[in-house]
């Protein structure tokens, strides 16, 4: 056997070696008495020798002041550094395959605890792939970890894994908090912290999933941070996704927000998925939010979903537009578009668009199709299945006492009805009054009035031109504008409807 391989496997304390390839006689390294069957092959010479090796069975290939350390109680083996300066290892199973200032140890010297192991840094400088400062009642060296190249990354978990970048971390906090199975691709400053496991981050800078929230996901960008399990964000910046929000995903955007379960936001900016709301979803835009459950906001701005003093909106949807709300104990509602349209605790509804339209207080399964100021609601009493297809300030509106249900207005401007089953086709300034049921108008200018214009269960009509109707015609006899005659028409046996 050679004698190297005999010195090497049995060292003298303070034995140094001189396996230099200048030919100085100088010394590369220094074998400790501890060291069983381990060896210095190379480095710089020097005066003083610089590595150090001091674990059984392990290696210090080249390189400059790099050192193999016993851990406490028990040497250290396997242990390999293959190049680099001030790199250090220690335990079983260890390698820092060069750069410089590199750790693949843990404990910290001195600390009494279970030593590192099949640890690695490949390459960069001030790297650790286990915690060399871990101390305490715990300290805890981790195994299967990681990192390839970059600067100050550190890997303080069970098999996980940085590939690169900068400051970087995966952290751990023993002995009931320790991070498994991670991963960081690379970027800046980004963390995974205490207790999380199967995670990602794969780029950007300053990226955080937060302690307890495994099987999670970021992709990129900056400044994200998820607390719950399960969760992903895909990129963009200060998107978050808080506790108890499990099950939630960010597409991208900026400062979007998700404290729900099972919340989804696509993209835009300042969109947010409230508490005490499930499964809602928001597609993009600027500044939406959701407050109940099974909800859609698919675009636009500032559209909300809230609560109020009756409970939340559910089962709602707001397509987009501007400014649109669904508010206060309201269920399967819908707002198409628009500007400022609202509906106010009631229910199966919906607004297609226009601006400044509203649904209000317990009017149920009604519609408003556009158009400008326009209202179905009630003060005191049930609203129900009203229409107003467009115009401007058209109202189907219970009174005290009266409600308005099952009331139609076509469009037009100002027209008012305050009784049920009844009519507007358009024109402007009709008013179909409290106690008028069943009444319908065509034209303009037309407000019934008990006593004095008009009936209940009554049609009234004004400016109509019945073309083609054969005279000559009898004299219409004096009626009040707006009455409808059916006369004789000067031909013998014939009548027609005459409109005055």
């Amino acid at each position: 056997m050679p004698a190297s391989f005999n010195t090497f496997c049995d060292p003298v304390a303070g034995q140094t070696l001189r396996h230099d390839s200048f030919g100085t006689g100088w010394n590369v390294g220094i074998l400790a008495a501890t060291a069983n069957c381990s060896a210095i092959l190379g480095g710089i010479p020097a005066l003083v020798p610089t590595n150090l090796n001091n674990s059984d069975l392990s290696v210090i290939l080249m390189g400059d002041t790099n050192t193999i350390n016993t851990f406490t109680g028990a040497n250290g083996t396997y242990n390999t550094i293959l190049n680099g300066c001030n790199n250090i290892t220690s335990g079983i199973f260890n390698s820092i395959l060069g750069g410089s200032d590199n750790c693949a140890y843990g404990p910290a010297v001195g600390a009494t605890g279970a030593a590192a192991c099949f640890t690695s840094v490949i390459n960069g400088n001030f790297n650790c792939a286990s915690d060399p400062t871990s101390t305490g009642a715990n300290p805890l060296g981790y195994c299967y970890t990681t990192v390839v190249n970059g600067t100050y990354n550190c890997v303080f978990a069970h098999h996980s894994f940085i590939s690169g970048g900068s400051a970087n971390t995966i952290l751990s906090s023993p002995p009931n908090q320790v991070s498994i199975f991670d991963f960081i691709g690379n970027g800046s400053s980004n963390s995974i912290f205490e207790n999380t496991s199967y995670s990602f981050i794969g780029n950007g800078n300053n990226n955080g999933i937060h302690a307890d929230t495994s099987y999670s996901f970021i992709g990129s960008g900056h400044y994200n941070n998820i607390c719950s399990t399960d969760s992903a964000i895909v990129a963009g910046y200060e998107n978050r996704i808080l506790t108890n929000s499990k099950c939630s995903f960010i597409g991208g955007g900026h400062a979007n927000l998700i404290e729900s379960e099972y919340g989804v936001i696509g993209g835009g900016s300042a969109n947010s998925i409230h508490t005490n709301t499930f499964a809602s979803f928001i597609g993009s835009g600027n500044i939406n939010s959701i407050c109940g459950d099974y909800t859609s906001i698919a675009g636009g701005c500032c559209n909300s979903t809230t609560g109020g003093v009756h409970g939340v909106s559910c089962y709602a949807f707001i397509g987009g537009g501007g400014c649109n709300l669904i508010h206060d104990e309201t269920i399967y509602n819908a707002l198409a578009g628009g500007l400022c349209n609202c509906i106010y605790q009631s229910s199966y509804n919906g607004v297609f668009g226009g601006r400044d339209n509203q649904i209000f207080y317990v009017s149920n399964n009604s519609f408003i199709g556009g158009g400008l100021s326009n209202l179905i609601g009630s003060l005191d009493s049930a609203q129900n299945k009203s229409f107003i297809g467009g115009g401007e300030l058209n109202k189907v509106f219970g009174t005290p006492g009266s409600a308005a249900d099952y009331g139609v207005i076509g469009g037009g401007l100002n027209n008012i009805i305050n009784s049920s089953c009844s009519s507007i086709l358009g024109g402007s300034g009709n008013t179909i009054p409290a106690g008028f049921p069943n009444a319908h108008i065509a034209g303009s200018g037309i407000v019934l009035n008990a006593g004095v214009v008009g009936n209940p269960n009554s049609l009234h009509i004004n400016g109509l031109w019945a073309n083609g109707i054969p005279g000559p015609f009898a004299a219409i006899p004096a009626l009040p504008a707006g009455t409808v005659y059916y006369g004789a028409a000067g031909v013998p046996l014939a009548k027609v409807l005459y409109i005055v």
